[in-house]
């Protein structure tokens, strides 16, 4: 047996004072693949970026890696078995909050994403981050809240319970739900087509919007897989300047 045929036979042998045994194991070989390409912010290579590999499956979408780029911008991810992938690229969003978390290609939802097939390895994929619709004017108001699961969460918690960039992941904010760590929330208009700022979400699943002009906002959840969660409209006013405990 080899690679080709997928299979490959171990054939033991043991011998001793009372006798010889022998015995026959029949070992599958999974191929494994790689993806390899750039992320790009206006044209530029994105140095403080995460890509996120996420294979679909019966039970769903899943996270399986993550990759951070090269200062050319550049990421691999090795050894991937074969499937259909969407790739999800961010950049540091201390860094660079300006350019909203894409997926492949020019999509800022799963849903809208194009789903990789993988079953040889896939090279020169360009990921492009899409800026922010509108800069707001510095404000007083302030949004926070928490993004949890509904249900217990998936089998990929190992990569979103982790830092992806640098600054304060962990927290331990007042949370009774089970949160949804490095998550994005996008904060948008009440049309729900303009983003404003986006936000990834901290161990505890914590997020918050400051410095906002008064006005009337709403907060979009994304993850791969799962029903997008959408706040009712939120206003912010002199009256009403500090929106605390909002759930998604």
């Amino acid at each position: 047996g080899d690679i080709t045929s997928g299979k490959a036979e171990l054939i033991l042998n043991l011998q001793s004072g009372c006798g010889n045994l022998s015995d026959t194991l029949l070992l599958f070989i999974i191929p494994s693949y790689n993806i390899s390409g750039k992320i790009h912010r206006d044209g530029s290579a994105v140095a403080d970026g995460v890509v996120v590999a996420i294979k679909t499956g019966i039970e769903g979408p899943k996270a399986v890696t993550t990759e951070n780029t090269q200062p050319d911008g550049s990421f691999n991810f090795t050894n991937l078995t074969n499937g259909n992938y969407y790739l999800y690229a961010l950049n540091d969003p201390e860094i660079n909050p300006g350019w909203v978390p894409s997926y492949y290609a020019l999509s800022l939802q799963w849903q809208k994403a194009y789903l990789l097939p993988v079953e040889t390895d896939v090279f020169d994929i360009d990921i492009n981050l899409q800026p922010v619709s509108n800069q707001l004017p510095v404000g007083t108001g302030t949004i926070s809240g928490f993004f949890n699961y509904s249900v217990k969460s998936g089998d990929d918690d190992s990569i979103y319970n982790k830092p992806w960039f640098q600054g304060d992941f962990y927290q331990s904010g007042f949370n009774t739900g089970i949160p949804a760590a490095n998550h994005v929330v996008l904060l948008m208009n009440t049309d729900l087509n303009r983003i404003f700022y986006w936000f990834l979400t901290a161990s505890d699943g914590s997020f918050h919007f400051d410095q906002l002009p008064f006005g009337s906002y709403r907060l979009w959840g994304e993850k791969a897989g799962y029903s997008n969660s959408v706040s009712p409209v939120i206003t912010v006013s002199p009256s009403n300047s500090e929106i605390e405990g909002v759930l998604l």
